[in-house]
């Protein structure tokens, strides 16, 4: 009996050691920033997003994924199930991956400026919009010309906003097929103004 408690509480520690492992592998940016940008022709959302309107989200991803490029300048990491994927909120609206496809890819190119330089990306390419719309992406990307923000094409722990330009920023865009119409559009770009880490976010958080 007291060979199987101690077997059992090695087996505990064990056990909460790989979760502890597992659980600093991950890591979580909460990005807050402004809509600058909405192309609803078809008034899909009528009216429910407009520039200048507060923007929230969260970006989460595991460190223990491969980089899938052969291409030493270019890490691309991709995610098919959780905690990879990110999630947009605009007032009321909800923009999230679809736990039953999920795909999500975080992209690094570490190149120097005759090569355009670094860009940063994220892109959840299965997903639930709060609309019907059968195509729908959600993206992030940074872009840095004279190729000083990354060193490497690692998964990032941090993100230092004053490094990247946002030319392309974060773009939610959705189309719809309905049958013998006109394809019906959605198009909402924002900037991304504070990235925080969840474990501390107070002044000293923003990046």
């Amino acid at each position: 009996m007291r060979f199987q408690i101690l077997k059992s509480l090695a087996v505990g520690l064990l056990l909460s050691g790989v979760g502890n492992i597992f659980s600093q592998e991950v890591t979580t940016f909460i990005i807050k920033g402004q809509v600058v940008e909405v192309e609803d022709q078809d008034n899909l959302l009528e009216g429910g997003i407009k520039v200048g309107d507060a923007v929230k989200g969260r970006i989460k991803f595991h460190h223990a994924a491969a980089d899938q490029n052969v291409d030493p300048t270019v890490g691309d990491y991709r995610y098919h199930q959780t905690p990879g994927g990110m999630w947009v909120k605009i007032n009321r609206y909800l923009f999230k991956p679809d736990p039953a496809q999920r795909d999500f890819l975080v992209e690094l190119v570490n190149r120097p400026p005759a090569q355009l330089g670094d860009a940063l990306v994220f892109r959840s390419y299965e997903n639930i919009f709060p609309l019907p719309l059968e195509e729908n992406h959600i993206s992030w990307q940074l872009d840095d010309p004279t190729g000083a923000a990354l060193a490497d094409v690692n998964l990032p722990s941090n993100i230092n906003l004053a490094a990247w330009q946002q030319v392309f920023a974060l773009v939610l865009e959705g189309t719809t097929h309905p049958p013998r119409m006109p394809d019906k559009k959605l198009f909402i770009r924002a900037t991304i103004t504070k990235v925080l880490l969840p474990q501390s976010r107070g002044r000293n958080a923003k990046r």
